[in-house]
């Protein structure tokens, strides 16, 4: 399915960190995600800290196998701390990572060689940003001064500088926690704590609707 031309609703969805029911309960009844009609747009950590790390990146992977024009899925900084583990087996990476909530992603898959099987080629297809004639979605932020195409990933990854963008369209980040959906100037920020507030939220860039899931 190549998704439509022209979405009714793009959806950006917050941090689901391992929230997998609540995950479910924003897609099919608060958003009723509808893949002729609409694009999702995951803003990356999936992972980590909630306890269904694996049935959250198996239905990500679902979706996106199942509606590829429909599902766009980003990389986030707890995916990154993951793939970066993984790759260098050294113990500043591994301690970073177990520290952050990757312990209990190790649980969901049962031991780290299941969870290096499954999770390193996933975050392999994982894309920095999505960019649309209005907006720009990205994990955590962006150089209010650079190009896409300039900016480091540790920025798009790591940034908690909340900063509208050159381009004069809207950036939407998840990684930094609020108590509700933030609607700036330039700016939304999505996250609103699944794993820590019980929260999981969603920001449809075309009508500017907010939906959430508790």
């Amino acid at each position: 399915m190549t998704g439509p031309e022209h979405p009714r609703r793009i959806l950006a969805i917050g941090d689901v960190h391992g929230e997998y029911r609540l995950l479910r309960k924003l897609v099919d009844e608060e958003i009723r995600f509808v893949p002729a009609d609409d694009r999702l747009v995951f803003l990356g950590d999936y992972i980590d800290r909630g306890p269904a790390s694996r049935q959250t990146v198996e239905y990500v992977q679902k979706l996106k196998r199942e509606f590829p024009g429909s599902v766009i899925l980003l990389l986030g900084n707890h995916e990154a701390m993951a793939r970066d583990s993984f790759d260098r087996e050294d113990l500043i990476s591994r301690s970073l990572w177990y520290l952050n909530g990757g312990l209990e992603t190790i649980k969901s898959y049962g031991d780290r060689e299941e969870a290096r099987r499954v999770l390193v080629p996933f975050i392999r297809t994982l894309d920095l940003w999505h960019e649309t004639d209005t907006h720009i979605f990205v994990h955590a932020g962006l150089d209010p001064d650079l190009s896409l195409s300039e900016t480091p990933e540790e920025v798009c990854l790591w940034s908690r500088g909340l900063q509208p963008h050159r381009s004069g369209k809207t950036v939407v980040v998840g990684h930094t926690i609020h108590p509700e959906v933030l609607l700036g100037e330039g700016l939304v920020a999505v996250d609103t704590g699944a794993y820590a507030h019980g929260t999981l939220s969603a920001y449809d860039a075309v009508s500017g609707k907010v939906f959430s899931a508790r």
